[in-house]
């Protein structure tokens, strides 16, 4: 199991133990969890040192604020916003620079 399934699983058996309305029955738990991975997976990658967090926080915000047992898509929209990234600094060349730059595009 990797750790996308470890955290799904975990999330999936905390919402579980709430008895939320409509939670699928216990015999189903290794097919609900399947079956939000094939959904929190599709066109979307994933990255344990980035997302790990969001995923385990967007599993406590369902905790918290549901009463009917949430769907992937109610998941994904609990996520948190990823971290975000400052901008590289704008590269400042001068004239000489950027007419070598394009000289060296021209011979390519």
């Amino acid at each position: 199991m990797d750790w996308l399934e470890t955290e799904i699983m975990t999330g999936l058996q905390k919402l579980f133990g709430l008895s939320l309305e409509r939670t699928p029955a216990a015999a189903l738990v290794a097919g609900t969890a399947a079956a939000w991975m094939d959904a929190v997976t599709f066109n979307h990658v994933w990255n344990e040192a980035e997302d790990a967090a969001r995923i385990r926080s967007a599993f406590s915000k369902l905790g918290a604020i549901s009463t009917v047992w949430p769907t992937p898509k109610q998941f994904l929209d609990a996520l948190p916003a990823p971290k975000a990234y400052a901008a590289l600094p704008k590269t400042i060349l001068t004239e000489a620079e950027r007419l070598a730059n394009l000289d060296r595009l021209s011979n390519m």
